[in-house]
């Protein structure tokens, strides 16, 4: 109700994860624009800012009795700001995509087509609000007079338990990316008859397509920058014997397939994929340059001039005119479902101290697996902690883009005319068979403790390594959100009370041992809804 709220004042909303570190919050808040914050009860320490608050709990009264009798009309403007989705930016710091109302109402007007939504529909909402793909988890019921199931924080922590979810609130729709698709059919889940499943966010593996398929679900695959509204092409998947493509467009969307000259490739003939149509998003919030340059005017095979949006995807056009994805042109990576500008978290590399050059890889990339590993060369004056790298780092940038892994090199592995040689890096840091030898210091109680004897034997169960040692951290050896419920699992069989939030705040094996032995059954609360901020509209402002 919020985000409907700050749409009828006139303003346009800035999602924001309550766990996003200070300084990250401090960026967008420059960056954005934002005139306040809108939040609840335990969530205000994000808000520190100075920056005027509404607290939902706190000020409910007053709430209440500035309601107006009648529904206010709103706010008159030709095309306002919707929100504002701040990503990676490749510069260092995020950037703000600008998407206006007309953008988002085609964009949900299509969904309601397809894949299809009606009244008779709900859908579990599994998306934190800061990612712009939870809009169609929240406004495409409203305007279908569907139902939205919002599923609580630990709920999402739990697979089995999201599954339960789903089952019993009879869910017709679920969106989710890859990643959490294969945990949940680890989890058991399995559709009621024409249930629809909605896969986008990264690729969509063959292997996965097929095993949904065999549930009886009808699977979309769907496709979309941040800067073209959410979804802009989806396609139903029915033979993955056959090359997975985007699909068609969504209504009022063109896909070109262009050449380095900007003109149509001809079919067969690998390109950059340029969208264009109702769901371009208004620019960059403060940055026009960087419009510029995303967004470019082309006259495509001729015709009139047109705005359309660069992605930096490279695409092929099939010859029954569907578009296959191929790769990247930059650096710019998916992991788990989340965009990442691997230049910006370099760029807070080579801000530590003693660090004289930095450079990340996506190991096992394409894979569940698939995880942020950070090569880094010390200065010659001084020497750098990995445990105080990975602090630094989640002190400036959401989690899901702090490394998992750090390795210490002497160079950067560079090609003939000095470029970082990204190919060559992957090698250069490939994790070994087993961790390094535990540092002298580190207890050895491993045969003194049968609680921690039973995590370890699991933890390299799961991750097929050996060598683990009580000081090890979870995400430090490589473990991805798949690996966590196959432990949680796992340790559930060996009467081990723990659950996944207990190992997504990464402690030591050691300290998951001592958390076992003191849990006693006790649950985790609900975090609470993510917080939310908005800009103040003004009238013709355009970051164009």
């Amino acid at each position: 109700m919020v985000l409907l709220a700050v749409a009828k004042a006139g303003h346009a909303f800035v999602p924001l994860d309550p766990a996003l570190p200070a300084e990250r919050v401090r960026q967008i808040v420059e960056a954005g624009a934002i005139a306040a914050f809108v939040t609840s009860g335990a969530l205000m320490a994000a808000t520190e800012t100075g920056l005027p608050t509404l607290d939902l709990n706190r000020d409910a009264s007053r709430i209440a009795a500035a309601r107006p009798a009648r529904s206010p009309r709103p706010a008159a403007h030709t095309d306002p700001t919707a929100y504002v989705i701040f990503t990676s930016g490749s510069t260092g710091a995020p950037k703000g995509v600008e998407v206006g109302h007309t953008a988002l109402a085609n964009f949900l007007g299509s969904m309601a087509e397809h894949p299809g939504f009606t009244k008779n529909d709900s859908i579990v909402a599994v998306t934190t609000v800061s990612f712009d793909i939870a809009l169609l988890e929240l406004l495409l019921p409203l305007c279908c007079g569907g139902r939205t199931v919002i599923a609580a924080s630990d709920t999402l922590a739990d697979p089995p338990e999201l599954v339960k979810l789903i089952n019993s609130t009879g869910a017709a729709v679920l969106q989710a990316t890859p990643t959490l698709w294969r945990v949940l059919l680890e989890a058991g889940f399995q559709p009621a008859p024409g249930f629809k499943a909605l896969c986008g966010g990264e690729p969509l593996p063959r292997d996965l397509a097929s095993q949904l398929i065999a549930t009886g679900v009808e699977l979309w695959n769907m496709y979309g920058p941040t800067e073209t509204t959410i979804w802009s092409s989806c396609g139903r998947v029915t033979d993955v014997n056959r090359p997975i493509t985007i699909g068609a467009p969504i209504a009022n969307t063109e896909l070109y397939v262009l050449d380095d000259s900007e003109a149509l490739a001809p079919i067969g003939v690998p390109g950059e994929l340029y969208i264009g149509g109702q769901g371009l998003a208004k620019g960059y919030v403060g940055q026009p340059d960087l419009t510029k340059r995303a967004f470019k005017i082309v006259s495509v095979g001729g015709g009139e001039p047109r705005r359309l949006y660069r992605t930096g995807d490279v695409a092929v056009r099939n010859a029954d005119g569907a578009i296959q994805l191929l790769g990247r042109r930059d650096q710019q990576v998916k992991v788990r479902g989340f965009r990442i500008e691997l230049e910006e978290i370099e760029a807070v590399l080579r801000s530590y101290p003693d660090v004289r050059d930095a450079a990340v890889a996506v190991e096992r990339a394409g894979t569940p697996d698939a995880g942020l590993t950070a090569a880094f060369v010390a200065a010659a004056s001084g020497t750098v902690a990995p445990e105080a790298l990975r602090q630094a780092l989640s002190a400036r940038l959401p989690g899901y883009m702090v490394p998992g892994r750090y390795v210490a090199v002497a160079e950067l592995p560079r090609t003939a005319n000095g470029k970082l040689d990204r190919k060559a890096l992957a090698g250069a840091i490939a994790a070994p068979a087993s961790p390094q030898p535990a540092p002298a210091s580190t207890p050895a109680t491993v045969k003194d403790d049968a609680t921690l004897a039973k995590i370890i034997a699991i933890v390299e169960g799961v991750l097929g390594r050996e060598g683990i040692q009580p000081s090890d951290r979870i995400f430090s050896l490589g473990a991805t959100s798949l690996h966590v419920f196959r432990m949680r699992a796992r340790f559930n069989e060996a009467g081990l009370p723990l659950k996944p939030q207990h190992l997504m705040t990464n402690p030591s094996i050691e300290e998951l041992a001592l958390r076992a032995a003191s849990l006693a059954g006790i649950q985790p609360k609900n975090e609470g809804p993510a917080l939310a901020s908005f800009r103040r509209k003004v009238p013709g402002r355009s970051s164009t």
